[in-house]
């Protein structure tokens, strides 16, 4: 994915709002990034995954989430 722009600060301060374009599919993504967390700018690329759980097993987890 390329980082096309963002907007700085969206929720809180290290939060901003990215939206890119993939490199070989045809979508674009907005996606919320801590900044602080994973450092990115404008034309930078990352890559993205979806997983339906973290479980190593593959179970689906409770739905509940306790820092």
């Amino acid at each position: 994915n390329d980082v096309l722009s963002l907007r700085l600060r969206v929720f809180v301060e290290s939060v901003s709002r990215f939206r890119c374009k993939s490199d070989g599919q045809d979508f674009d993504l907005t996606v919320d990034i801590n900044v602080d967390v994973y450092p990115l700018k404008v034309g930078d690329k990352f890559s993205l995954a979806l997983a339906k759980t973290l479980n190593l097993d593959g179970t689906p987890d409770d739905g509940v989430y306790n820092q």
